[in-house]
């Protein structure tokens, strides 16, 4: 399967529902469920080109987005001191 890393840059695949977007973060999110079980996701906080913030799951991701090439080309460097 594909890696996600920070700074990659995603490709929407359908521009009607969401345009492109950068992954801003990575990050574990745990939820408590009935009877006292966790369970833990990896979500993506992923930044859209018109500024909207939205956390997406691995499969979220690689369903409504085409991935960069790895070859660090396509990573999006943020600025620190912005």
């Amino acid at each position: 399967m594909k890696k996600i890393k920070v700074g990659q840059v995603l490709f929407t695949k359908d521009g009607r529902k969401i345009g492109n977007a950068v992954v801003q973060r990575i990050f574990h999110r745990t939820y408590r469920q009935q009877q006292g079980f966790e369970s833990t996701l990896l979500l993506y906080e992923v930044r859209t080109d018109v500024g909207n913030t939205v956390n997406f799951t691995k499969q979220e991701i690689l369903d409504w987005f085409h991935l960069t090439r790895e070859n660090g080309r396509a990573i999006y460097r943020r600025n620190k001191s912005a």
